[in-house]
């Protein structure tokens, strides 16, 4: 799959990000995106600059909010790092077997979130 951006209406299409090939990316105030080379990337939304984000490996498309992206590595462990790629830490010492994605709940409010971890809830990947 290749990433590509349009208008609302449909027109305009753009592939964006070159040569990239991706699994579902995630989109914010970048495009983050699992790489063929199961590396975590993340491309300017004009499809420029793209970035590996130090060297994490990912099963799962990633998601990001609040500074920070989360996605399940390929040692199956729940995974955050900065949107830099810098401090990637072990979330919990949890291990899962599906894609983390973000959800808004009535407790947390629109501006926070929280990590789906077992397969049996479902969630759309999309910024809140």
């Amino acid at each position: 799959m290749r990433a590509s951006q349009s208008s609302p209406d449909g027109t305009g299409a753009l592939h964006v990000g070159g040569g990239y090939k991706t699994s579902s990316p995630f989109v914010a105030d970048y495009i983050y995106f699992r790489g063929t080379d199961d590396k975590v990337w993340r491309i300017l939304i004009d499809g420029t600059g793209g970035i590996n984000l130090g060297g994490h490996k990912t099963k799962s498309s990633p998601v990001a909010d609040g500074g920070f992206v989360y996605f399940l590595g390929t040692d199956n462990k729940l995974w955050r790092i900065n949107i830099d790629g810098a401090k990637g830490i072990h979330l919990g010492g949890f291990d899962t077997a599906s894609t983390p994605c973000l959800m808004a709940t009535e407790l947390s409010g629109p501006a926070e979130a929280v990590l789906r971890t077992r397969p049996h809830i479902r969630c759309q990947h999309r910024a809140i």
